[in-house]
Parts: structure tokens; C-alpha cells; sequence
């Protein structure tokens, strides 16, 4: 029989196979969720001019009165024009750019009016609420570097800099089959032997949470001639392929043998973890083609274990997950240990988790209630309580 591959290894093995998909300009609105291909420079100080921190009232260096004559109004956007003088005042609203020759800014609330076009210092203020040319950034700075995810955020900071297309990898298109004589579309009407089909749904929302669009979303019967047929079709049309089920040893698993025949050629399978065994990696041409097995939770664990990873490694960044240590609250005994173990666990506040009550890797509804996956090593047959593991984040499933 196969030997099986630990995770690390088999993980290396679909990485190492994993290569960069070809950058790309885009408009920086277009560009969510993509990575930066090369790197940006700050091209102007940020804030490129001095400007108010508060609505209030501008007043000239040196000037250490008290009552000012009010002398026009700055709005953000606007430019004043000519240099504040001391005993003047201008009105000025946060953002705004300042008066030349501006010491400090008297906030608004701190100011009460004697007359008509007159104030007066009403509370003493040290603070100068004055935003500085370039304090945020100098113009040369690097801003992000390649390999950066454009998030929200990131986004914003490079729009703020009037930065208007910037150069991105491409994101893969994927593919997705789902096997099997068992499976009805969800809505239908329910028959008797029958289950519905819940890896499709998972893998397509699982994908674009990560940004990556699905081209093709086929199902096939267990029959050579009709995975075949779905088969060449996901070819055509994505970068990546994800088959969910058909990959065990079962008279009707047929999708490894399939695989060959259609000329992919097989990297790794049977991997040393609990749930996902089954788990296959093989290319085809430039095409990367992840088969997982058929039980939910199975292909949950190791779309997030070699998927994931290898997804971001065709978008042009490195991903790890997130790993904690924590501690196990309960008892935990299996009583074989030759595969490493994921283990669907709570999060139970001050530092703890405890277990779900996990039924199998078919358990999708204990699946849902989880927020990590606690990783029992190869070897190790239980688990005490208070003691420290290992855990793996699922937080990160939305984003």
C-alpha cells in the first residue's frame, strides 16, 4: 500500500509546483484583493501642505495676545491669500490648508466672540492642532512593498497619494467538480438515497472570499466517461481546479485514474491527516488541479491546507496560516495516531478552547460552530485537560 506524506512535505511539493501569474496595471478602484506586483514610492509629502486639525482659528507666529480681529475664511480646499499678521485671526475648518506664517490653530471651542469679527482666548491650549507638511510621508518613501494585499485600507492610503494605476499580479480562475451518483442541487425535490450537494456552495463562496472568480462549476455521475467529458471542460477554462470527491479507494472512485488518463500528471497523494486522506495534487500543463475529498469536512480542512496557500502563491504573495497556542479545556482520546488531526474546537475565552462534539468528517453542522482547528500531532493519542496545543484560526474565513 502507498505510503502517506506528512503535511509539510506534501504542502512544499504543491507550492513548489505553484508559480506567479503574470502582473497586470489596473486602476486602483479595480484593484481589491489583488497583490502588488512592484512596489510604491510616496510620490508627494502627505499631507502635501500644512493644514488645520481643527475647525478654529489660525493665528501668526509669535503672536501671544489674546483677542484677535477676525480676517477671512479658509475652507478645505480653498488657498489663502497673503501672510497672517499678529493681532489676526483667520477662520479656518479642519483640513483646511493654513495661512503662511500660521503658528497655531485656537480651536473653535476655546474662543468666544466679543463682537462682531472679534474673539478672545476663552481657555489657555498648548496644543498647536496643526497637521505638518509630510509628517505622515515624505515624497521617496517606500509606501508598500510588492507582495502587499490590496485591502480597504491599503487601497485608500494609495488613492490619498492621487495614485491613479498601479501594477498587480493576476488573479487564477478556478474551476470546480463535484462527484457523485448521490447528489441532488440544493431547492430540488429531496429522493429517497440521496444527499444534496453542499461542496459546491462551500468551494464557490470559499473562493471568493479570497477574490478568486469560479469560470466553471460542473457536477458528474461516478462514471469515467462522464468525468472525462467534465474534466477537459474545466481545463479549458480555468487556471485551477478543485474536484470534490472521488478520490478514495471505493469501486467508484474514479477520479485519480481519470486524472491520468486525461494526462495530468500526479504529484502527491494520500496525506498523513485526519479528516483528508484522499487529498490529491497534479498538474496539467500549467493548470493546478487540487482533488479533496468527498466528506465536507474534509474538504473544508484541505482546501484551507494546500489551497489557500497555494492560491495567494499564484496571486504573488506568501500565506500562513494563523497558528496559537492555547489551552485545551476537557479530554481528548483517539485511538489511532498515525495521521496528524484537526479537530474542529471552540474558542472559550481566557486563552481556552474546548472541543465541539464532533461526530466526523461529515459533520458540517459542528464545522460551523468552530472558530479553529486543534492540530494533534502524529503519534499522539490524547489530549488532557490544561494542556497546551496548537490551534488553527479559522477567523480568517471572512473577509
Amino acid at each position: 500500500m502507498q505510503s502517506m506524506t506528512k503535511k509539510q512535505d506534501a504542502l512544499d511539493i504543491v507550492l513548489k509546483n505553484i508559480k506567479r501569474l503574470s502582473s497586470q496595471k489596473l486602476s486602483v478602484e479595480c484593484a481589491i484583493g489583488h497583490v502588488l506586483a512592484k512596489s510604491i514610492t510616496v510620490p508627494r509629502d502627505l499631507p502635501p501642505f500644512n493644514r488645520s486639525a481643527m475647525d478654529g482659528y489660525a493665528i501668526a507666529l509669535g503672536d501671544d495676545g489674546v483677542e484677535f480681529k477676525v480676517k477671512g475664511e479658509v475652507c478645505a480646499g480653498q488657498v489663502y491669500k497673503g501672510r497672517i499678521r499678529p493681532g489676526i485671526a483667520v477662520k479656518v475648518m479642519t483640513g483646511a490648508q493654513l495661512p503662511t506664517g500660521t503658528a497655531k490653530v485656537l480651536m473653535k471651542e476655546h474662543v468666544e466672540e466679543t463682537m462682531p469679527g472679534h474673539i478672545r482666548i476663552s481657555i489657555d491650549d498648548d496644543r498647536v492642532n496643526v497637521r505638518y507638511k509630510g509628517e505622515e510621508l515624505r515624497k521617496g518613501d517606500k509606501l508598500f512593498s510588492a507582495g502587499q494585499i490590496i485591502s480597504p485600507v491599503v487601497l485608500a492610503n494609495i488613492a490619498s497619494l492621487g495614485i491613479g494605476n498601479i501594477s498587480v499580479y493576476q488573479k487564477p480562475t478556478a474551476g470546480i467538480l463535484v462527484t457523485g451518483n448521490e447528489l441532488l442541487k440544493p431547492g430540488s425535490r429531496y429522493e429517497p438515497g440521496k444527499i444534496y450537494n453542499s461542496n459546491g456552495p462551500m468551494l464557490r463562496t470559499l473562493l471568493a472570499q479570497r477574490g478568486v472568480d469560479v469560470a466553471l462549476e460542473l457536477s458528474a455521475k461516478d462514471t469515467r466517461a462522464a468525468l472525462k467529458n467534465a474534466f477537459n471542460k474545466l481545463l479549458k477554462k480555468s487556471d485551477v481546479i478543485l474536484i470534490s470527491g472521488g478520490i478514495s479507494v471505493g469501486d467508484y472512485d474514479l477520479v485519480y485514474e481519470t486524472m491520468k488518463e486525461c494526462g495530468a500528471k500526479i504529484h502527491v497523494s494520500r496525506i498523513a491527516i485526519q479528516p483528508g486522506k484522499p487529498f490529491t495534487f497534479a498538474k496539467y500543463k500549467n493548470k493546478s488541479i487540487f482533488a479533496l475529498p468527498g466528506n465536507p469536512v474534509s474538504v473544508f480542512v484541505t482546501y484551507n491546507l494546500f489551497a489557500v496557500p497555494a492560491l495567494y502563491r499564484m496571486m504573488g504573495m506568501d500565506f500562513e496560516h494563523s497558528i496559537e497556542t492555547r489551552t485545551f479545556k476537557g479530554r481528548f482520546e483517539r485511538d489511532r495516531t498515525e495521521r496528524e488531526l484537526y479537530l474542529p474546537v471552540i474558542f472559550d475565552g481566557n486563552d481556552c478552547v474546548r472541543s465541539a462534539k464532533y461526530q466526523g468528517s461529515g459533520d458540517l453542522y459542528t464545522l460551523s460552530q468552530a472558530d479553529s482547528l486543534m492540530i494533534v500531532p502524529i503519534g499522539k493519542g490524547n489530549v488532557k485537560d490544561g494542556e497546551r496545543v496548537k490551534v488553527m484560526s479559522l477567523q480568517n474565513r471572512l473577509v
